[in-house]
């Protein structure tokens, strides 16, 4: 905005949830005509060892839901660490349907995740019933932000989440969200919806890019 639009920011700074960069999007539908369906999430992980009744901490129990349903779940931490990631490491070795990978640098990230068919972020159905859930309070579930999802459009994926509820609402209402907890997921149903989900990704992506928001980030600064 400084160096294109010669905007004076006079020494102010807000800083916004993300939106994408058109560079890093996503361009074009890749689809095998036959293959396992395969479900991807990235970012920072709530472990079960750590919160083992916290409603976000259930990697292990999804990718046992997705190996009894022949399906692909790919993790990937915002960090590696072998202490605290044991048990992934280790179902990794005994799983096949299971894929615990080392962090990849965000410039690299969008294109790394896009060979997989579906974003995922897993939780269990009493994801809104605590005050307290792990390290997140109900309040947090509800109204915080994440810039997951938005890496999630640049990628080309269609977003399987409930959480946190008003940016899945948002994300929602362009039709890229698909609002199921772990217990409601139909496998099936992701396998024949998959290009049409993944068309209306490409579709909203520029909706989702940063140049479609310039005016309405420049007005809102000025109201201040």
């Amino acid at each position: 905005m400084e160096k294109n639009l010669d905007f004076n920011f006079k020494g102010k700074r807000i800083v916004f949830l993300d939106y994408n960069s058109n560079s890093y999007a996503k361009k074009n539908i890749d689809l095998p005509v036959e293959k396992e369906l395969s479900l991807v999430y990235s970012g920072g992980v709530v472990v079960e060892r750590q919160y083992p009744e916290a409603s976000l901490a259930c990697m292990l129990e999804f990718a046992e839901l997705c190996e009894r349903h022949k399906s692909h779940f790919h993790l990937y931490p915002r960090e590696y660490n072998e202490e605290v990631y044991a048990d992934y490491i280790d179902l990794d070795k005994h799983n096949n349907y299971f894929h615990f990978h080392r962090p990849v640098p965000f410039a690299d990230l969008y294109q790394e995740i896009s060979q997989y068919d579906y974003a995922v972020i897993p939780v269990r159905d009493n994801v809104f019933e605590s005050e307290v859930d792990g390290y997140y309070t109900r309040q947090k579930m509800l109204y915080a932000g994440t810039n997951k999802l938005f890496d999630f459009v640049a990628a080309g994926l269609p977003i399987i989440a409930v959480s946190p509820k008003c940016l899945t609402d948002y994300f929602g209402e362009q039709d890229i969200v698909i609002k199921w907890t772990m217990g409601q997921i139909d496998f099936e149903e992701l396998k024949s919806k998959l290009h049409e989900m993944k068309c209306k990704v490409l579709e909203k992506q520029h909706y989702f890019s940063m140049d479609a928001h310039i005016d309405e980030l420049i007005n809102f600064y000025h109201a201040l």
